[in-house]
């Protein structure tokens, strides 16, 4: 097959990659994906993830998450679903803890939208948490949540719309320059094109020899559980949280079936080389755990989980992102989204396109992003 563009792996970087420049004319593009549409294997699934515009990890990614925020529901008006849940989210901490100082900063800083609470207040409008004498809030009050399963599918459908040839379950074993082209090698063929853009999540250091010990697959667990006053946690009622209590995080999502909300602790197992040496399930003393840090933060909570599920993404050495494309501009690389790209998903899908095609894109900044920007992880 021969192709200019090759987009491989099609979770939400790759699907609204694809999308994108499946809308430039007079291109062939196409999508690589090794397992099914909108699988079950990837970082991105989970029902849902936390949007946030003010941010305790640094001011550099405020602008941007604001832009992601205008292209997210531009995104949802196009494919006519709710994408973005505008429920904000709440920061939950010790008062004057540097997550919350950091986040009100931010938010001043920009003239982000927000309500700071102090513990009678908090508690006065969200009684479900329960809380320690030295708790505040903070409500971002652009955040919210978002649905990844919706937006990779609406990101296939555009592209599909748009012409683009999207091949399924055939899994890139390797990633080749040929001359003034490039090949990508499955398991049912070559497929030669002019560009490629590599998201292959927790597997591009397996295709691309570049990142070699530049990321560390990072295995996440997502868990769900029924309160006893389901009313008490819709989403009219109960925002999206972040909370740290001690030496325990949580953070979740409002009810999104009717029954049960998310509330997941995420990263507890460390890190591996390899996909192959992460785990894939999530163990019963962990589990419990996880329970009961669960139930004591929201004690409404029956403290025994009604799902699980075990995650897994790439992470860089300072969590920061890779996204760059070779010398020559025929690759592109977009790894290690250390547990926080998907709310950033149309800005670095843009991105992408935009280096794909040979262009500089704007707000793209290679010296925070770039390959050579970034140092080796610590062995795991």
């Amino acid at each position: 097959m021969r192709a200019d563009v090759v987009v491989v792996g099609l979770g939400t970087i790759g699907a609204l990659t694809l999308a994108e420049l499946s809308g430039v004319p007079g291109r062939k593009v196409v999508g690589v994906e090794r397992f099914g549409p909108v699988h079950s294997h990837g970082a991105f699934t989970g029902e849902s993830r936390v949007f946030r515009t003010a941010v305790h990890e640094g001011e550099r990614y405020v602008p941007a998450l604001l832009e992601a925020r205008r292209l997210w529901k531009r995104l949802g008006a196009q494919v006519g679903r709710r994408l973005l849940l505008e429920t904000g989210v709440l920061s939950i901490g010790p008062s004057g803890s540097a997550a919350i100082e950091t986040t009100a900063s931010e938010a001043q800083r920009f003239d982000l939208p927000h309500e700071a609470l102090d513990h009678a207040e908090l508690h006065r409008r969200y009684p479900q948490h329960d809380l320690d004498a030295e708790d505040v809030g903070f409500l971002d009050l652009l955040g919210g949540g978002l649905r990844p399963e919706l937006t990779v599918l609406s990101g296939l459908e555009i592209a599909s719309a748009n012409g683009a040839e999207i091949v399924v379950r055939s899994p890139a074993t390797a990633i080749e320059h040929r001359g003034d082209a490039m090949a990508v090698i499955t398991a049912e063929g070559e497929i030669v094109a002019d560009r490629v853009v590599v998201c292959a999540g927790s597997r591009a250091a397996e295709l691309l020899p570049q990142l070699a010990g530049l990321l560390r697959v990072t295995p996440l667990s997502l868990t769900w559980f029924a309160p006893h006053h389901i009313d008490q946690f819709t989403p009219d009622r109960f925002p999206v949280f972040l909370r740290d209590r001690g030496s325990s995080h949580l953070f979740g999502v409002p009810t999104l079936d009717g029954f049960s909300i998310k509330a997941s602790a995420g990263d507890l197992w460390g890190n591996s080389e390899r996909l192959a040496d992460a785990p894939t399930e999530v163990d019963l003393p962990t589990l419990e755990r996880i329970a009961q840090t669960a139930s004591w933060f929201l004690p409404d909570l029956n403290p025994e989980p009604v799902r699980v599920s075990m995650h897994h993404d790439a992470y860089a050495s300072d969590r920061v992102p890779i996204i760059d494309s070779s010398d020559d501009g025929r690759l592109t690389i977009v790894a290690g989204l250390s547990g926080h790209g998907f709310k950033f998903a149309p800005i670095f899908s843009k991105w992408a396109a935009t280096l794909a095609l040979g262009e500089l894109p704007d707000g793209y900044d290679p010296q925070l992003y770039g390959l050579d920007a970034h140092r080796p992880c610590e062995p795991a």
